[in-house]
């Protein structure tokens, strides 16, 4: 009733205040014809002229922004799926804002529901992101509002701020990096061992804003909510997917390496088992010049590998099973076989080719000696293959 009234109060004021202004300005006008100028004094006219202009348009704006400041509209929203049952108080300038969420919000996956097997998860997690970041600078370009004197009512942005929160913030949070972490392997989402879950979680995330999506819509009182949105949400508040499962589900895939470092072993496997050098070369055949090419390629290719694996803790699980980790047999390759070769073969090979342009390898002095010292060097990293092969756990293959 308090409300209604007040409505009422502030509907005549905005319609009667310009016209007792000017009935105020008439009657002072009026007092001073009849006391002052019938004395002749007529500079007083044009003073009196030029103190109305200079408080006219001031004053005009005082009283039009006060009368925008105190007119707050309310809003009752009734919400049991998210928890609100509570008034709203907003102005016209924050009823802009709140259509601006409504159009981010209604058009997005947050209201619209993705089936087990229609699009991809990162797509409706960019767009879930996307509507907590425009959200959030839209609320740093408003004005508060005014602090509602019941502090269970909710002003537009305390009203966002709890979308935000307690609608997208848990979601977010636990899934974005899980599905970066897979995504720095390189393997396709549909492989994701956590796909289902996720998806469990993006439907309880989208029942939970389209409550609030509905509450933002009846706040602006957009017109025909139920053609523009999915029913309203009713019964208990959705919750997501408990952690101690996720985790299981985690462990469970686990093996003895993380997967940035099993996805580096094996392509360091593969580099090994595939490259000309690490191949037997028989005397007869094959160029040295070649093989240590060969071995720089190698070797580059091993420490990008490393260098995308996180450092190796001073004792890991693998080594105090006897079983070494990626990262010391991966430096144990570059430091300990490769470099020692390349370092000394490669310059002497390059000052007799450039000493005897036009001389056949077979004719260098020392092939021989590089020979024999390639295939230790082979040897060597056959043994570390054999490393890499039982850190992943990898039976008859590359033998």
């Amino acid at each position: 009733m308090k409300a209604k009234m007040a409505m009422k109060f502030n509907s005549v004021w905005s319609v009667a205040r310009l016209p007792l202004f000017g009935a105020a300005v008439g009657y002072a006008t009026g007092y001073a014809w009849d006391n002052v100028l019938k004395n002749n004094k007529a500079w007083f006219l044009a003073l009196l002229g030029a103190l109305i202009g200079y408080l006219f348009v001031p004053l005009h704006r005082w009283i039009i922004s006060q009368g925008k400041q105190v007119e707050l509209d309310s809003v009752q929203l009734d919400l049991p799926v998210i928890g609100i049952k509570a008034a709203v108080k907003l102005n016209d300038a924050h009823r802009v804002v709140g259509w601006k969420l409504f159009i981010e919000s209604s058009t997005r996956v947050t209201t619209q529901s993705l089936g087990a097997d229609e699009g991809f998860i990162r797509e409706a997690l960019t767009s879930l992101h996307k509507v907590f970041e425009i959200t959030r600078t839209e609320l740093k370009t408003m004005k508060p509002s005014p602090i509602p004197v019941d502090p269970n009512t909710f002003t537009v942005e305390t009203y966002a701020l709890k979308m935000l929160n307690d609608g997208l913030r848990g979601m977010l949070s636990r899934w974005h990096p899980r599905l970066s972490k897979w995504e720095k392997m390189n393997l396709p989402e549909s492989d994701w061992p956590l796909a289902e879950y996720c998806r469990k979680d993006l439907e309880s995330t989208r029942t939970i804003m389209l409550a609030y999506t509905w509450g933002l819509g009846e706040i602006i009182k957009a017109s025909r909510l139920s053609d523009l949105l999915p029913p309203k949400p009713q019964g208990a508040t959705p919750v997501l997917f408990p952690m101690e499962d996720i985790k299981k589900k985690e462990c469970e895939l686990e093996t003895t390496l993380v997967d940035t470092e099993r996805m580096a072993a094996w392509h360091i496997l593969v580099e090994l088992r595939s490259r000309i050098a690490t191949q037997p070369l028989p005397s007869d055949q094959g160029f040295l010049s070649e093989a240590i090419a060969s071995l720089y390629k190698l070797f580059d290719s091993i420490r990008s590998e490393l260098k995308i694996v996180s450092p190796a803790p001073r004792i890991s699980e693998q080594e105090k099973s006897g079983v070494e980790s990626i990262q010391s047999i991966g430096l144990t390759i570059l430091n300990a076989h490769l470099r020692p070769f390349l370092a000394k073969w490669h310059p002497l090979l390059t000052n007799w080719q450039t000493k005897n342009p036009d001389e056949s390898e077979y004719k260098w002095p020392e092939r021989k000696s590089c020979r024999d010292d390639l295939e230790k060097t082979r040897a060597a990293l056959e043994k570390e293959a054999v490393k890499l092969k039982t850190l992943l756990k990898i039976q008859n293959l590359l033998d």
